[in-house]
């Protein structure tokens, strides 16, 4: 599921899902390792958790867009969650855009989490701390 720059700027064009997540790039994974274990990491073991990161999440966020696109389903939403009332007509139209790209970009990446060894202290790097 590795993509070029190009195209996660192509399926997050407004920056929505890089702006929630405050990052700047998505990084393959190849790229990621290889920077942990050039910086002294053990890469330990890697899992796979696009199922409940990503997949659970656009799911959700398909039943959320549905009943927000509506006043009686934000109203519904309100019920269960009474701080939604304080959001503006913009503050849904946003909301329900970055639900959105996430939902679109969510289709084309993969969400990994990694087991690291810090890196061993060395008598240069303990002399500078």
């Amino acid at each position: 599921m590795e993509h070029s720059r190009s195209e996660i700027r192509r399926l997050d064009p407004h920056g929505l899902v890089r702006k929630a997540w405050q990052i700047e790039e998505f990084e393959p994974s190849a790229r990621y390792l290889a920077h942990a274990e050039e910086t002294g990491f053990v890469v330990r073991r890697t899992a796979d958790w696009t199922r409940p990161v990503i997949t659970r999440f656009t799911q959700l966020g398909t039943v959320l867009t549905r009943l927000a696109a509506t006043r009686l389903g934000r109203r519904v939403l309100c019920l269960r969650w009474p701080g939604l009332r304080e959001l503006s007509e913009r503050d849904w139209h946003v909301t329900l855009a970055t639900v959105k790209a996430h939902q679109s970009l969510g289709r084309h990446v993969g969400y990994t989490a990694l087991v690291l060894d810090k890196p061993a202290l060395t008598s240069t790097s303990a002399f500078l701390s």
